[in-house]
């Protein structure tokens, strides 16, 4: 462990790095010995996150680099997604656009789809489930109700 930065009252206060012993590398804000205001984390395994931290946690805006190479950027509370943001898929070249609770898809949302669908509405836990619509690449659509992902009879 090294650190190079602002101390008080034998606390990080201000701005400083520090290097954790697994790696792990912080630069940034530091309030009262935790991550506080603007900064960046940056993991031994490669991912990374830049954006605004309140006391140790990512919270307000930010973006997250996944090591598969996804991207995040949007809200955040308590270090889980929430709010509005977008989150990159880079193997398919999907993308999700939309509201987030706690780390899940909730809320209004867009997913486009690698093979040109598009679905527009509601989510809940993750998966497409109140009034939606979904258009094919083809142009054709189903408007409805669905529930964990799959179209409910009526």
């Amino acid at each position: 462990m090294s650190s190079l930065g602002n101390l008080l009252n034998g606390k990080r206060n201000g701005k400083g790095i520090y290097v954790y012993k697994n790696g792990d590398i912080y630069v940034g804000d530091w309030k009262d010995d935790k991550f506080h205001g603007n900064g960046h984390y940056i993991f031994s395994s490669g991912e990374r996150y830049d954006g605004e931290l309140f006391n140790g946690s990512k919270e307000g805006r930010g973006k997250y680099y996944y090591m598969n190479g996804n991207t995040y950027e949007g809200g955040w509370k308590k270090d889980k997604k929430h709010g509005y943001g977008v989150y990159d898929y880079f193997l398919t070249g999907e993308r999700y656009l939309g509201d987030w609770d706690m780390g899940e898809k909730k809320g209004q949302g867009v997913f486009e789809f690698s093979f040109g669908q598009k679905y527009e509405g509601s989510w809940l836990k993750n998966e497409k489930s109140g009034y939606g619509k979904i258009t094919f690449q083809n142009g054709g659509y189903f408007e409805g109700e669905w529930l964990n992902v799959g179209i409910l009879d009526r």
